[in-house]
């Protein structure tokens, strides 16, 4: 693993299960600038967790649901089925 990789791991498991940061604010956090995050480095981000557009909590990426809004967490999705 590399090292990027290794700042990238922990800046998903800062951002999982939290609303308070952006992913650019937790790069600064972790010492990177998101501008320097290459196409590869967002696809692994991505893998990892996802911010839900419904509640706009960083979410782990297998709770990912499609809706017209963007991806939503399965929170969010039981909320809006039941509508």
């Amino acid at each position: 693993m590399t090292v990027i990789n290794e700042k990238l791991d922990e800046i998903c498991g800062s951002l999982q299960g939290t609303c308070l940061n952006s992913l650019e604010q937790e790069c600064e956090n972790h010492g990177i600038d998101i501008d320097d995050l290459t196409y590869d480095d967002h696809l692994y981000i991505d893998e990892q967790i996802f911010n839900c557009t419904g509640c706009g909590w960083w979410c782990e990426s297998s709770e990912a649901n499609e809706s017209d809004d963007g991806d939503i967490c399965d929170d969010c999705n039981r909320e809006r089925e039941e509508e």
